[in-house]
């Protein structure tokens, strides 16, 4: 498993992101809000998560069981949370996500990926046992809310 330094750096590479203030911002958020939906489910991230700040370990303590929202809800989420966008939110998440596929043991995104609805399989599609780089999915267009849409 990769250590949390290596993980935000990973991230912050390649999402091109300015600083690893934002990186280690955009990762937090993002694994603060599957552990949020996962509750205990998370136990699988616990030697990663137990590397990172305060707040993604309350989150985990605060959300035993799990709290039920849609993937609109979960990418709307991390936009609020992060000041994002939908799309950079969508796209970020992808890269954290992509990165956790590599730094957890493997079967372990599978594990984590069936305790989701199916419409979070979008998100992490590409996953496979075999510790594979994600593949970029084509862009299917998801609708957050009346006002706001969000390219996943």
């Amino acid at each position: 498993m990769i250590e949390r330094d290596e993980f935000v750096e990973q991230v912050q590479l390649r999402a091109a992101l300015k600083s690893q203030d934002e990186a280690e911002r955009v990762t937090r958020v993002a694994l603060e809000t599957l552990v949020e939906r996962l509750g205990d489910g998370a136990n699988l991230l616990e030697p990663l998560l137990s590397q990172f700040t305060e707040p993604v370990r309350r989150s985990k303590q605060a959300c035993e069981t799990g709290e039920a929202f849609s993937l609109n809800e979960f990418v709307k989420r991390i936009s609020e949370r992060a000041g994002l966008s939908l799309t950079e939110a969508t796209d970020y998440t992808r890269i954290v996500f992509e990165v956790l596929n590599e730094a957890i043991a493997a079967g372990a995104m599978r594990k984590l990926v069936a305790q989701l609805p199916a419409d979070f399989e979008l998100l992490f599609e590409a996953v496979d046992d075999q510790q594979k780089p994600l593949d970029w999915l084509p862009q299917t267009e998801i609708v957050v809310d009346e006002t706001e849409k969000g390219i996943l």
